[in-house]
């Protein structure tokens, strides 16, 4: 099996992150649960007819990883490489075309994609009929720090600012490379 598409068959951890959906600060010896319906929704301009939908921030996680659920009724992420986190994709619903690596992968409902990182990496969103529901595609990464260039990024979106240059800039700082 090719390594840069391991599929990773990580039920456990993702059923124990997201079917339970519990897991114990350590700093304050407190535990967390987060229902399917109560998410903190994301939008931005990236990726203007998607939502994201935080389930664990790294503050909730002591910076270990953090867990969203994106849903996209179109293309996904262009070419772009993470530098600080490894991601794992868990296909919840629809069909999704990866592009690692300089190599494609095709997946679809049920499935999981491991990227590590400093590997390039492109969704394309197999959704033929633009009007049928979203893809559901759930995504952890590890270590947590992502959702800050989500966040900088997402007042960009409401004020109907379309400024390539500072989502680059903002980009740049978090160490993302579009």
């Amino acid at each position: 099996m090719n390594s840069i598409y391991r599929i990773v068959n990580f039920v456990l951890i993702v059923n124990i992150i997201y079917s339970i959906i519990l897991k114990k600060n350590v700093e304050g010896n407190k535990w967390l649960a987060v229902r399917p319906n109560s998410s903190e929704y994301i939008h931005t301009l990236l990726f203007p007819n998607s939502i994201f939908k935080y389930k664990f921030r790294g503050n909730d996680t002591n910076g270990l990883f953090t867990l969203f659920e994106a849903e996209y009724l179109d293309d996904g992420p262009g070419k772009h490489i993470h530098t600080r986190e490894d991601e794992l994709f868990h296909i919840i619903d629809g069909h999704v075309q990866f592009f690692v690596d300089g190599k494609q992968f095709c997946g679809s409902t049920g499935d999981y994609v491991y990227v590590p990182r400093h590997v390039s990496q492109a969704i394309r969103i197999q959704n033929i009929d633009k009007r049928a529901k979203p893809v559901r595609i759930q995504i952890l990464l590890t270590p947590s720090g992502l959702e800050g260039f989500l966040d900088e990024i997402e007042p960009l979106y409401y004020n109907g600012q379309d400024n390539l240059t500072l989502q680059n800039d903002i980009a740049d700082k978090l160490e993302l490379l579009i």
